[in-house]
């Protein structure tokens, strides 16, 4: 579950960045290509936080869709997202 150790990072660089200010929400983007499961993201995130300076902080995941282009034509499109 690499979702875990993604959060334990996110957190650790929240934490250096705030510098002792409040954080209320950490903003993520997850590539449609990506394996993460953004459920578990949320999960791993509050586990992570719980009892921390951070704990009750929102974990905002962004979804980015994935565009494949045509060299020869130009077109473009995005791919659905996986069944």
């Amino acid at each position: 579950m690499h979702e875990l150790s993604m959060c334990e990072a996110i957190a650790g660089t929240v934490v250096g960045r705030a510098a002792g200010r409040r954080v209320l929400s950490v903003r993520i983007r997850i590539g449609h290509l990506r394996q993460v499961v953004p459920e578990s993201m949320a999960f791993c995130w509050e586990m992570v936080t719980a009892d921390t300076v951070l704990d009750g902080t929102e974990l905002d995941i962004e979804h980015v869709v994935a565009t494949v282009a045509c060299d020869d034509c130009g077109a473009t499109s995005t791919l659905d997202a996986p069944v």
